[in-house]
């Protein structure tokens, strides 16, 4: 809520603000060094699921977790698959794609804005017809 509203609760502002930071730092570093560091994966999956799910977070966490997981599983077995006795590493590959899917989604923003992607055969929910049905009204 704010460095002054916290000052007035007694809270130390600029303690609780360094703990946190020390805290997400070290997080963040040992995911790292466990896992490895494997770029665009924070940058494209989240934003590629926005485009198709809207900015609800409640509502895409999911599906953000699902389709990172079969982005770096398609970019193994795409790794895998190039050089077949030999193994490219993952972090190439996902780097690779990651860079391509996010020129496109440059791209994509910078003529379209920030509107979702509408896929052809959807068609329409039954709340939008509702809705479209209450703009009808008394037209003459």
């Amino acid at each position: 809520m704010g460095k002054d509203f916290s000052r007035n609760l007694g809270v130390p502002y600029n303690f609780v603000l360094f703990l946190g930071l020390t805290i997400a730092a070290m997080i963040t570093a040992s995911v790292v060094v466990v896992v490895g560091s494997i770029s665009y994966i924070g940058l494209i999956v989240p934003n590629v699921v926005a485009m198709f799910k809207g900015d609800r977070i409640r509502g895409t966490l999911v599906d953000t977790a699902l389709f990172g997981a079969v982005f770096v599983l398609a970019c193994d077995m795409i790794g895998r698959v190039v050089i077949a006795p030999y193994e490219l590493p993952i972090e190439l590959i996902v780097g690779i794609i990651g860079s391509i899917l996010f020129i496109g989604l440059l791209l994509y923003r910078l003529k379209n804005g920030r509107k979702a992607v509408r896929l052809q055969g959807a068609g329409t929910s039954g709340c939008s017809c509702a809705v479209s049905g209450l703009d009808g009204g008394d037209k003459q």
